[in-house]
């Protein structure tokens, strides 16, 4: 059997909160309806967001998030708030979940499950696992559809790195989830240590009708984004921070808080989506700085260099364990050791802009052959298939 509804609960899907994965779940989302599926999506953070290829539900506890989330940020700048509160000791969360965030999330679930009857299944996209302890079984029982999770933010989110946010693990019953897909093959097997059944990995895509090439003036050098350093201040300094130091070469970076930065580097603040690509299209170099805890665990996806290479940029990254099984390294991507290499990189592809088009190009070339969300969404749907 093929699914042909499925309703998803996102993490989030309004791009106001520049979280990381929201964009690649716009786009998981557009290419499984292009496939031909019926998508329902409601969100665990932030007002529901209607589009042309989904059709949305509110969110139960939108004001209630909000007003966590106003807290979370006060605990961050004040500790005597954080011991108070007990935020970072994660005390609050549960007694919250218990109480309100898990039933209303079931009541509203079960709501739209009983409206839409002809779901075939239901995706968590990455909503906090330990506030809807439950659910999952309950929707299973009640409603006769596979219950899936899928992760795209490990291996972050597990306990040893204690998530972006808070630890969402803990306490969270795995075992009731019919299938878990993971973006990480070397965190993969923690999930099964953890409880977890059936684990698939699925990496990221990207949409190459929306991270599309454009031929524009590239008046920038070397260019980086990144929502912050954390887990990647050594590869900020490699890459960026000495080099530019080094170089008359112009970088531009945007959305980092980092020390040490030369002051001929021009800076700019998180970019808007749109702000972005234009950006990379104008760079005559993209790079990829990943996190540690993404680069050091094998098979670790992330959108980025997916991104970067839909749009045909000449992209150098910092060591990066699985980056090699995705693209050809010296062919599709270049990756540099230090902060010598990376300037001797630099300065040679600056200077040459046919070996730059022709590594973008073929950069571009390996996405429409193997990493589209195209190809995500079918995966998915296969995965899927397995479960009736």
């Amino acid at each position: 059997m093929v699914a042909q509804k499925i309703l998803f609960l996102c993490s989030c899907l309004d791009l106001e909160y520049e979280l990381g994965a929201t964009p690649a779940w716009w786009q998981l989302l557009k290419a499984l309806q292009e496939e031909g599926i019926d998508i329902i999506a409601t969100t665990f953070r932030g007002r529901p967001i209607k589009s042309l290829w989904w059709r949305c539900y509110e969110n139960p506890c939108y004001r209630l998030g909000e007003t966590y989330n106003s807290l979370l940020k006060l605990t961050r700048k004040t500790s005597t708030l954080n011991g108070a509160f007990g935020l970072k000791k994660e005390t609050l969360v549960p007694k919250l979940s218990r109480s309100i965030v898990k039933p209303r999330w079931s009541k509203h679930l079960r709501r739209i499950l009983t409206a839409e009857r002809d779901v075939d299944a239901v995706v968590f996209l990455g909503p906090p696992l330990n506030q809807l302890n439950g659910l999952a079984s309950r929707i299973k029982s009640e409603f006769g559809v596979p219950v899936v999770y899928y992760d795209g933010d490990l291996p972050v989110s597990l306990p040893t790195y204690g998530g972006y946010t808070f630890n969402f693990y803990v306490g969270a019953d795995l075992s009731e989830y019919d299938l878990f897909i993971a973006n990480s093959e070397g965190a993969a097997p923690s999930l099964k240590e953890m409880g977890a059944g059936k684990v698939e990995v699925m990496h990221y895509g990207v949409d190459p009708e929306i991270f599309s090439p454009l031929k524009v003036k590239q008046d920038i050098d070397v260019f980086f984004s990144g929502i912050g350093a954390k887990f990647r201040e050594r590869w900020i300094n490699e890459m960026i921070a000495i080099p530019s130091s080094k170089m008359t070469a112009k970088f531009v970076i945007s959305g980092l808080k980092f020390d040490g930065m030369d002051s001929r580097l021009s800076k700019l603040p998180f970019l808007a989506f749109s702000q972005w690509i234009r950006y990379c299209r104008r760079t005559k170099l993209a790079l990829n700085i990943a996190r540690d805890s993404h680069a050091l665990t094998p098979g670790t996806s992330s959108s980025r260099p997916f991104e970067l290479a839909s749009l045909q940029c000449c992209v150098v990254s910092n060591p990066y364990s699985g980056l090699g099984n995705w693209f050809r390294l010296g062919k599709e991507m270049f990756v540099v050791n230090n902060s010598a290499e990376a300037v001797e990189l630099y300065q040679s592809l600056i200077d040459d802009e046919d070996t730059r088009l022709k590594i973008g190009l073929a950069a571009r070339e390996r996405v429409l052959r193997e990493h589209t969300f195209r190809h995500r969404a079918r995966q998915m749907l296969s995965l899927l298939s397995r479960l009736y």
